[in-house]
């Protein structure tokens, strides 16, 4: 009971949440993405971004548009700290209009 319990916790929360990671919810959330990245004024190339980040440069996600800015906030914070990678990403979550996140790196 706890564990179904916390299950239907985790499901109502992943309602009001972007990301829906330990949880059964629905996946209804349908984002088109395209990431960018500028490196000393050059852009990237889409086999670039993908050795970059292990995700495809387009693409779509079923899941919820948090994960792919999750992904790439995760690697430029560790990974790619100080080198001076300037990520941005263009998505459009269930048709809704298209948003713009871009990485901003803390000195």
């Amino acid at each position: 009971m706890i564990f179904l319990g916390a299950q239907g916790a985790a499901f109502v929360r992943a309602k009001f949440v972007p990301t829906r990671y330990f949880c059964w919810a629905p996946f209804d959330q349908h984002t088109y993405y395209l990431i960018s990245v500028t490196y000393r004024g050059r852009e990237l190339g889409e086999e670039e971004i993908l050795a970059r980040y292990h995700i495809p440069a387009r693409g779509h996600n079923s899941r919820s548009y948090a994960e792919i800015l999750h992904l790439v906030h995760q690697y430029e914070r560790t990974y790619g700290t100080g080198e001076g990678y300037t990520p941005s990403v263009r998505y459009m979550v269930n048709g809704h209009p298209e948003r713009v996140w871009t990485f901003q790196s803390t000195p």
